[in-house]
């Protein structure tokens, strides 16, 4: 594998047509879940789940919607178990998308 060198780096950004920029805003990798969480929202699934489920006991007041978001934007970034959502819990980029 030829190895990638700062000269051959300047070659290709010039032949591509993006301009980078510092930026302070926060990135994230996981960019392409907005879509699925958009369309989560558009269709009023969250509403569904919260009208057609019952409403779980105890205090911290989170709704069946949230926890139903959840899973799927998990299933969708391909998590295999439930120990994943800290990796969505730590996006700080998808976290102020969403």
């Amino acid at each position: 594998m030829k190895k990638l060198t700062t000269l051959t780096f300047t070659r290709m950004i010039k032949i591509l047509p993006y301009k980078t920029a510092k930026s302070n805003r926060k990135i994230t990798a996981r960019s392409g879940l907005m879509i699925p969480a958009t369309l989560l929202e558009r269709l009023g699934l969250g509403n569904i789940v919260d009208q057609q489920m019952p409403t779980p006991g105890g205090n911290r007041g989170d709704r069946l919607s949230m926890l139903f978001h959840t899973f799927i934007l998990m299933l969708h970034e391909g998590a295999k178990h439930l120990d994943d959502i800290v990796h969505l819990r730590k996006d700080r980029g998808l976290m102020s998308l969403l």
